[in-house]
């Protein structure tokens, strides 16, 4: 009997662009996002929402309890900034403290993930979860281009499934296979075919870049 043992090295995944989604207009209650953030905090981060606005007895009646000042005027009106807000980079952090890879046998990736299969390797994906500091710009309809600092913090999402092969028996002979490792060689971010920033393999990768100016 033979047994051959597979040992998948995942290596060389890059980020190469920003990938972006759009945000909901449909903003849950605040204080109950489990981001970390006090009420007033998540209250002022949304606009361009429907602002359907109730009163503040409306709103005792509806969920037993009141509202602080600056939710009920983030409830009907929006609340701009000169800069991205911190409790935004806040928010990011929390959530991308949540991120759990799926094991060998599962890929979790987002439904814009960009997916690749390799030999052994299958629904491999490196995905940008967000830059900061950013903001978004809305410069005229269909025309909303994400702005980056030139020094920041790149969080992104790797990750990827492992297609152990089937086992065959000839004649005396049977072949079987099994997965003994399998990791993150490194993670990398581009721009233009330049390095901007490199880390250690790993699943939710922080990278801090700086890009030059020209």
């Amino acid at each position: 009997m033979t047994h051959r043992e597979l040992s998948v090295l995942m290596a060389g995944l890059f980020a190469t662009g920003v990938v972006t989604g759009v945000v909901a207009a449909d903003p849950p209650r605040p204080g109950t996002e489990g981001n970390g953030l006090t009420e007033n905090e998540s209250a002022t981060l949304w606009s361009r929402d429907a602002d359907t606005y109730i009163t503040q007895e409306e709103y005792r009646q509806r969920y037993g309890e009141a509202r602080s000042a600056v939710h009920q005027a983030a409830n009907g009106t929006d609340v701009t900034f000169k800069r991205p807000p911190a409790t935004a980079a806040t928010w990011t952090r929390n959530d991308f403290g949540d991120l759990d890879a799926g094991g060998p046998d599962t890929s979790v990736y987002p439904p814009h993930a960009d997916l690749e299969d390799g030999v052994f390797i299958e629904d491999a994906h490196a995905t940008i979860f967000a830059v900061q500091p950013s903001t978004r710009g809305h410069l005229e309809s269909g025309d909303t281009p994400l702005y980056i600092g030139p020094n920041g913090t790149l969080r992104g999402f790797v990750d990827y499934r492992v297609r152990v092969p089937d086992g065959n028996s000839t004649g005396n002979t049977t072949i079987s296979w099994s997965l003994t490792d399998h990791e993150i060689e490194a993670v990398r971010v581009k721009t233009d075919g330049e390095t901007i920033a490199e880390r250690d393999g790993s699943h939710p990768p922080a990278l801090d870049y700086q890009i030059e100016a020209d």
